[in-house]
């Protein structure tokens, strides 16, 4: 069963998409600072198909009108956490940069074996 929240360190992760039904995996933020755009980070765990992450980040970054799901302030900082030794297609490439445009992202991938180095990836590891 997974978690709906988790705490390490300063850093606590919720899990997004049980709590919303769609979006990324989880919503992270150093709780020991005031909640702004800064200080709020999106991280989306995926094994291959990473196309299908820009399309949960994008879900996320928007509000749902049938759900109330969004968020009011909008991270600066997107974390997707792959499977190293999957390609990144150029669909992929595309979408990437157009997200990163649109919403004045930052996008760090993050290869599994490496997560445990970040706090914010490894936190949102942690539920499961």
């Amino acid at each position: 069963m997974s978690k709906v929240i988790t705490i390490n360190g300063n850093i606590a992760c919720i899990k997004y998409d049980l709590v919303c039904g769609k979006g990324v995996d989880a919503l992270c933020t150093d709780y020991t600072k005031a909640p702004t755009s800064d200080n709020i980070y999106l991280v989306e765990i995926k094994g291959k198909n990473l196309t299908n992450a820009i399309e949960n980040i994008e879900k996320t970054l928007k509000r749902d009108p049938n759900t109330g799901c969004g968020l009011v302030l909008k991270p600066r900082e997107v974390f997707i956490v792959y499977d190293g030794n999957t390609p990144k297609s150029q669909q992929y490439e595309s979408l990437k940069i157009q997200l990163m445009v649109k919403y004045k992202l930052v996008i760090s991938e993050i290869p599994f074996n490496e997560a445990n180095k970040h706090p914010i990836p490894s936190t949102a590891l942690t539920l499961g």
